[in-house]
């Protein structure tokens, strides 16, 4: 998607990865969310900012060894578009 406010996209980005001495604040599912919580509050794309919020903490979960079942699609989207 074309990037509307690029501190936008670096502070979502960002988010999930406060840490204090060393160690991350949030579970791997808190950081998740926090992609698509920040994503989807600060709409930093131009369009697509409730597909990209879900792609990106769905692949952040993927990425860490969690596959979220396809038939999670509709429920997860109806979830996020409710936000």
């Amino acid at each position: 998607p074309n990037i509307r406010d690029l501190e936008g996209v670096k502070a979502c980005v960002d988010a999930p990865k406060a840490s204090f001495g060393g160690e991350y604040l949030q579970n791997l599912f808190e950081m998740a969310a926090s992609y698509l919580v920040c994503i989807v509050m600060r709409h930093p794309f131009v369009d697509g900012n409730i597909r990209t919020a879900l792609g990106s903490a769905l692949t952040f979960l993927f990425i860490n060894g969690y596959n979220v079942p396809e038939s999670y699609d509709e429920e997860l989207a109806d979830l996020v578009i409710s936000m």
